[in-house]
């Protein structure tokens, strides 16, 4: 493998972390702690990163190019948070 090559991974992959960081603090207010103990920061911070791909490669790789077009990722991200919440809305609405 050339210097070259490994350069161009490396900086792909600063891409990706600064892209990433930049997304989550920008776009989804990630900015807030919630736990102050160290362990706790890591492994929260940890399952936002995870959740935030998952969301991501969703959004990329599952939604038709002409839907991305038309619905940003708040858009889509509501749309499954409504989704999660509808089957607890019903059954508090039957609740007497």
């Amino acid at each position: 493998m050339s210097l070259a090559a490994v350069l161009e991974i490396a900086h792909s992959r600063w891409c990706i972390e600064n892209q990433g960081f930049n997304d989550l603090a920008n776009e989804w207010h990630f900015d807030h702690v919630f736990k102050h103990t160290e362990a706790a920061m890591v492994v929260f911070m940890l399952f936002i990163i995870l959740g935030h791909s998952v969301f991501d490669a969703f959004y990329h790789c599952n939604l038709h190019p002409t839907l991305r077009a038309c619905l940003r990722r708040h858009v889509v991200a509501r749309m499954l948070q409504a989704a999660f919440y509808a089957p607890l809305a019903a059954s508090v609405a039957r609740s007497p």
